[in-house]
C-alpha cells in the first residue's frame, strides 16, 4: 500500500507513513543483502533477515491496534541494520543498491483511470527509492518503445529483440524527507524521480539502474506500459460503460450547463439513483432534483428514478454550472427496491463534463473577412486559456490566456471536489494575451483546477502542485 501524501503530525510538508516505512525497508535491506554476500553463514545475518523480513509484513505494520504505522517498520528494520553491520564491517562491499520496485504517476498515461478523471496527460514520472550501504554515485531511468500493443519475449528481456528499440537514459533527480517515526530509522533510502514525455500510442518498457560509490550495479525488474489509449475492443471496467449495456445518458459528451437525461432499459423494479460529482462527492444543495435525499455516508445522494411503462427507469439532472461548485464529473450507481444495486461490476458509472470551447464557437469571434494570424498575440482570434508555467509547479506558477475583445475577466482556482479556493481576477481586461502569477502559499500538493469565465465563455484546465 501507497497511500497518498497528506498532512501528518510532525512533519514539515505532506507526508505518507506508508511511502516512508518503505524508504526505511529499502535501506535496510541493502545492508541485510550486504552482509549476506560478506557471510550468509554467520549468526547476525540470519537475525538480520528475520528482523527485516517481519518488519515487511502488513499485520505487523498496523493490525496491533496503536496505529503507529511506520514506527512498527522502522523500528524492525534498526534492529536488522544493527545485526548486520557487525557483518558489514569484516568485508568488501561487493553488492550493489536496492532498489524499490518503481511506481508510475499517471498510471494509465494517456488513457483512462478508473477513478473517471478522463484521459490522462501521455507524460508520466516513474518513482522509486534507492539506497547502498557506501553511498550512490549514479541512479538513472532506462527506457525503449515497441510499436506493438502486445507484451511480447523481447519486452521481457534487457537485451530485448526485433520488436524492442534501443535504450535510452534519463538520470533520476534525488528528494529526502526526514522520518517522524519513534524510534527514528538509522537509515533511510532517497526517493528518485524521472519523466518520461513525448511518447503517443507505444509500448513502453522502463526499468532502474543504480550504481553505488564502489562500482556495483543494480537493476529492477523492467514493467511495462501501453502509454495512450487501448485500441482493443470494449471491455467494462476502469470508470466506463458497455454502450449496448442497460445505462445510457443524453447527451453523451454534456457541459456543465445542460440538463442530462439517464435512462436504465429493461429495468426489473423501481429504483433510486445514487450519485455524487467530482469522484464521489457531496453536490451542492441546488444540484438535487426534488425527492433527493443524503445518503447516510452524507457524501452520496439518491434521487428516485421515473419508472415508465416500457420497464425502464429515467430522471434529469442538471445543469450543473454553479460558481460555489465547479463539476467535472458525476459518478453513480443503481440502487434499486429490491436491495440490489447496479455498480457496473464494481467500477461505477461516470459522466465526464466537457468545458472546452469549441472549434465553431472559436471561429465566431474571430474575423472571417480577412486573413488571420495565429501567432499574433496581440489580436488573438478566440478566447485561449493557456497551459500554466512551470507545471508541475512548486509554490508558484505563471498562467496565461488570450481574450480577442474587452470583457470581464474571472481567473479562478479549484480543488479537486469542486471547492473554489482562490480568485485571482475578476475584473475587466483589454483584448490580448495576459498573465497572472498563483502562489500556492500554504496549499498541499496535489492536481487544481484553474478556470477562465469571461465573453461566455469557460475553459479550465488542470495544474500540479509539489512541494
Amino acid at each position: 500500500w501507497l497511500s497518498v501524501p497528506r498532512e501528518f503530525p510532525g512533519a514539515d510538508s505532506l507526508y505518507s507513513p506508508n511511502r516512508n516505512a518503505w524508504g526505511i525497508l529499502t535501506a535496510a535491506k541493502n545492508y541485510v543483502q550486504t552482509a549476506e554476500q560478506i557471510d550468509s553463514g554467520d549468526d547476525h545475518t540470519r537475525r538480520a533477515w528475520e528482523y527485516y523480513l517481519n518488519g515487511q509484513s502488513s499485520d505487523y505494520w498496523y493490525w496491533d491496534g496503536t496505529e503507529m504505522w511506520d514506527s512498527h517498520p522502522a523500528r524492525a528494520a534498526n534492529l536488522a541494520i544493527s545485526k548486520a553491520m557487525t557483518v558489514i564491517e569484516r568485508g568488501p562491499d561487493l553488492t550493489g543498491p536496492s532498489i524499490f520496485l518503481p511506481q508510475r504517476e499517471p498510471y494509465n498515461p494517456g488513457g483512462t483511470e478508473w477513478d473517471g478523471q478522463g484521459r490522462m496527460p501521455s507524460d508520466f514520472k516513474v518513482w522509486t527509492f534507492v539506497y547502498d550501504v557506501s553511498g550512490l554515485d549514479e541512479v538513472l531511468l532506462k527506457y525503449r518503445v515497441s510499436e506493438s500493443d502486445e507484451i511480447t519475449e523481447d519486452n521481457l528481456t534487457y537485451a530485448g529483440g526485433a520488436n524492442t528499440k534501443k535504450w535510452y537514459s534519463l538520470p533520476m533527480t534525488r528528494s529526502f524527507q526526514a522520518s517522524v517515526t519513534d524510534p527514528l530509522p538509522l537509515a533511510k533510502a532517497g526517493e528518485f524521480r524521472a519523466e518520461i514525455s513525448g511518447l503517443s500510442d507505444v509500448m513502453v518498457d522502463y526499468y532502474i539502474k543504480a550504481t553505488d560509490s564502489e562500482g556495483n550495479n543494480s537493476r529492477s525488474l523492467i514493467q511495462h506500459v501501453w502509454v495512450g489509449e487501448t485500441t482493443a475492443g470494449f471491455q467494462p471496467g476502469n470508470g466506463s460503460h458497455d454502450p449496448d449495456g442497460p445505462i445510457s445518458w443524453e447527451p453523451v459528451e454534456p457541459t456543465p450547463e445542460d440538463t442530462i437525461t439517464i435512462t436504465v432499459s429493461n429495468a426489473h423494479t423501481s429504483g433510486n439513483l445514487h450519485w455524487g460529482v467530482n469522484n464521489w462527492t457531496r453536490p451542492h444543495d441546488d444540484f438535487w432534483p426534488d425527492g433527493s435525499f443524503l445518503w447516510h455516508d452524507n457524501v452520496a445522494v439518491q434521487t428516485p428514478m421515473r419508472y415508465n411503462d416500457a420497464d425502464s427507469l429515467q430522471l434529469q439532472i442538471g445543469p450543473f454550472s454553479h460558481e460555489d461548485q465547479l463539476v467535472a464529473n458525476i459518478s453513480f450507481v443503481i440502487s434499486y427496491s429490491d436491495n440490489s444495486w447496479d455498480n457496473n461490476n464494481g467500477n461505477d458509472y461516470f459522466i465526464s463534463l466537457s468545458r472546452e470551447v469549441s472549434a465553431d464557437d472559436a471561429s465566431k469571434d474571430g474575423d472571417s473577412g480577412g486573413s488571420i494570424d495565429p501567432f499574433d498575440l496581440e489580436h488573438p482570434v478566440s478566447y485561449n486559456l493557456l497551459a500554466n508555467y512551470p507545471n508541475p509547479f512548486n509554490s508558484a506558477t505563471t498562467i496565461a490566456w488570450e481574450q480577442p475583445e474587452q470583457a470581464h475577466v474571472r481567473i479562478s482556482i479549484y480543488d479537486l471536489s469542486g471547492r473554489r479556493i482562490a480568485i485571482l481576477a475578476d475584473e475587466t481586461r483589454p483584448a490580448g494575451r495576459h498573465e497572472i502569477r498563483f502562489n500556492a502559499g500554504q496549499l498541499s500538493s496535489g492536481l487544481y483546477i484553474y478556470r477562465l469565465e469571461a465573453g461566455g465563455h469557460a475553459i479550465q484546465r488542470k495544474m500540479t502542485l509539489i512541494k
